[in-house]
């Protein structure tokens, strides 16, 4: 029977010999017998290049392989194509919303419409001014009326009464207030229309130029034979 001191030398040399042959395990010679050497030399290659390339080019650099670049020229190709696709929204080409010409062009519409809202206000500024003369040439024209109807009625009661005489009286002033209504408009519609031919000019219109020059055109072609008529464009 092995003495206590023996036991212990026993046990020391196995965990002496354990230790060692853990050692073994880790050592360089067993660490490459459990790596291929295509393995190795690739670690190896990819470990210099990567050191070199951040010598280079600074921390954080490094080589891609080719599935990496396959990968990126992926990407890069993607996002071209999502940045061809956004910019034919913005210009227009191939079927594109064309986001610029509408810009333009809505702008341009916004300045047209301006200019035309501020074209009609002017225009409408104007024919109430023209209205408003009008109004008071055809109450003037409208007492001329008014009398030459009164002296023909006269005129019809003398005749009715055989008094020949004061109805031919009558009938000449009849005839005569009559011709002072109608060479009155027509002098007040000749001057009113020169001054809107004028005013187009002077106001600077110019959507509605073609249209207020076809109202003077209108005014001119006026004719009233009586007064009745003359009330009626009054109101």
């Amino acid at each position: 029977m092995p003495s206590l001191k023996e036991e212990l030398d026993i046990t020391l040399l196995e965990k002496h010999q354990a230790w060692h042959e853990a050692r073994g395990m880790l050592s360089p010679s067993k660490i490459l017998t459990t790596i291929s050497p295509n393995q190795l030399t690739t670690c190896n290659a990819s470990n210099r290049i990567n050191a070199l390339a951040q010598t280079i080019y600074g921390n954080g650099a490094y080589i891609v392989d080719n599935t990496e670049l396959s990968q990126i020229q992926t990407q890069i190709t993607s996002n071209g194509q999502n940045q061809t696709y956004w910019q034919n929204e913005i210009s227009g080409t191939n079927g594109g919303f064309n986001f610029s010409g509408r810009t333009t062009t809505s702008q341009a519409k916004e300045t047209l419409y301006t200019d035309m809202i501020a074209d009609i206000s002017v225009a409408t500024t104007l024919q109430a001014e023209v209205v408003d003369e009008e109004i008071t040439y055809l109450r003037t024209a409208n007492e001329y009326f008014e009398k030459s109807e009164k002296y023909q009625e006269l005129a019809d009661k003398a005749k009715s009464e055989a008094k020949f005489d004061e109805a031919a009286l009558y009938t000449g002033y009849a005839v005569r207030e009559k011709n002072n209504a109608l060479g009155y408009l027509k002098k007040k519609y000749y001057t009113l229309g020169e001054e809107i031919t004028s005013e187009v000019d002077n106001r600077g219109l110019n959507f509605t130029k073609n249209s207020f020059l076809s109202y003077r055109e209108s005014l001119l072609n006026k004719n009233f034979q009586n007064s009745t008529q003359v009330q009626k464009q009054i109101q």
